[in-house]
């Protein structure tokens, strides 16, 4: 892959690239699916491309080949050098990074380990996972989606700079679902899991909490019409902030579609809340040492008690924004420059779980419809939930078909606790304290 790298680069130049940028990923990928005691998919899978980005005269030119052999690489070429032609001159971005002394395989326990799980082990294991839903017996009819895979990639990041970067993952993650069935009512829910090596899945858990909520559900009907306490569990909290990442862009910022724009330091949130963008943060399954230019990247702190204090910026945003770059790059080899988050990490807060789980409140362990439902201009969102209506700790009614609206903005100004706790969601890609959220609406009966 460094070969090929250098190649491209070596060849770009002499076609009269002045600037060239190489990425390179490899990949494969084993997915498993089982269905009424049979496997029903057996797949592997593999992919190879690699994607330049390339500045002549002034003006960006990108192409990517799915096929390394030399005729497509130079077609490839060609394209990136063509398409340059017609782009408008770019006074901010250029490819201008360099080897900065850190180690250039960035491939670590944190990315890669051993794992000598046989192909026989996997298949039983996904075949397990239905058995044992089914196992449990009335009223579960089915366990309709039952999944396992295991994915491995590389991925190099080379310019005519000098620079090479390289980094090696490998992880794997595994999900069941349960459907019950009773009195002429179904609920259904699943649950995933997932790990750098087959033995950190843990698939009973899948299993466990895939029936547990499908049961408790069952019996769900709307709570009234009005104002509660919302408490969503770490994956519907992920999903939540995640739909609203864009505030965060510098890109966005700069295309006058990110909402907070013009708020750098201003208070966004409530005082006790600081959030944190880690791409270092051990035990997240994205860990990683480099943005897609290849430059270091570290904790960056986006939410500062309440304040916003930084935007995502890769080396264009940066430059055309007057601040610094904290290498947020993302490319793929298809993409042109953007930017991209990593891995979302609140600190604890002040409060206890007991503190947040106070009094009365809708606990939800199900949304629908999201991210359809979101405005990220306004902050507004409607979308449907599930859950629970707790009071003083206990669960006293299962709550389904109901519609949870408010505006994001201004709940998470006057959030309620932050436990002082830190959980992570199902696939390690977010770590938060419990939130109370106050007053969101809830349109039910």
């Amino acid at each position: 892959m460094k070969q090929t790298a250098q190649h491209i680069i070596d060849q770009a130049l002499a076609m009269g690239a002045n600037e060239c940028e190489v990425i390179i990923s490899k990949g494969r990928s084993l997915s498993l699916k089982a269905n009424e005691g049979a496997l029903e998919e057996h797949k592997v899978s593999g992919t190879q491309i690699a994607g330049v980005r390339i500045k002549k005269d002034g003006k960006l030119g990108t192409s990517y080949s799915e096929s390394f052999d030399e005729a497509s690489l130079k077609s490839m070429l060609q394209t990136a050098i063509e398409t340059s032609k017609y782009s408008k001159t770019s006074e901010y971005e250029s490819i201008s990074a360099t080897n900065d002394g850190s180690n250039e395989d960035a491939t670590c326990e944190h990315t890669w380990k051993e794992d000598k799980t046989s192909d026989e082990q996997k298949v039983a294991a996904v075949l397990k996972l239905e058995g044992d839903v089914l196992a449990k017996g009335s009223p579960f009819k089915s366990a309709p989606y039952n999944g396992l895979s295991e994915n491995e990639s590389e991925k190099i990041i080379a310019n005519h700079l000098g620079l090479f970067k390289s980094i090696k993952r490998r992880y794997f993650s595994g999900y069941t679902s349960a459907l019950a069935e009773r009195d002429g009512k179904q609920s259904m829910h699943y649950y995933g899991t997932a790990g750098l090596t087959f033995s950190e899945l843990d698939l009973d858990k899948c299993v466990n909490v895939s029936c547990d909520q499908a049961l408790s559900l069952i019996d769900g009907s709307p709570v009234s019409t009005g104002q509660y306490a919302v408490v969503f569990d770490q994956d519907n909290l992920a999903e939540l902030w995640g739909a609203f990442l864009r505030v965060f862009s510098a890109k966005a910022a700069i295309d006058k579609v990110n909402p907070w724009a013009k708020k750098l330091d201003q208070k966004v949130a409530n005082s006790a809340l600081t959030l944190i963008d880690d791409p270092r943060y051990v035990g997240a399954m994205g860990y990683q040492t480099f943005d897609d230019e290849g430059i270091a990247c570290h904790a960056l702190t986006l939410i500062d008690k309440g304040n916003l204090s930084n935007f995502l910026h890769n080396s264009a945003t940066a430059k055309e924004m007057n601040q610094k770059n904290n290498a947020r790059a993302g490319r793929g080899p298809r993409g042109s420059l953007a930017v991209s988050s990593t891995q979302l990490a609140f600190l604890a807060g002040n409060d206890t779980d007991q503190d947040v789980k106070a009094n009365e409140y809708l606990e939800i362990v199900s949304l629908q419809g999201l991210h359809s439902g979101v405005d990220v201009i306004s902050g507004d969102f409607s979308f449907g939930g599930s859950g629970f209506l707790v009071k003083n700790g206990v669960r006293v009614q299962a709550v389904r078909n109901v519609t949870i609206s408010g505006n994001f903005y201004e709940l998470i100004l006057d959030l309620g606790a932050i436990g002082n706790k830190v959980y992570a969601n199902s696939d390690r890609s977010f770590f938060s304290p419990m939130m109370r959220f106050e007053n969101i609406s809830v349109a039910g009966k």
